[in-house]
């Protein structure tokens, strides 16, 4: 299958943007996954509220 340049650009772009910074451990947040961290961070905001 060959793909434009554009369509090229746009399905790295997806992968990148999309699928691996959300997987990718992040050393800002003390080398979590962005969705693990997000997920302990409502965790712990629920349970301060209270």
């Amino acid at each position: 299958m060959i793909l434009s340049h554009e369509q090229a650009r746009a399905s790295i772009f997806e992968y990148i943007e999309v699928l691996y910074n959300k997987q990718r451990r992040h050393s800002a947040i003390n080398f979590q996954a962005p969705m693990v961290f997000g997920q302990y961070a409502v965790m712990t905001c629920r349970y301060a509220s209270k």
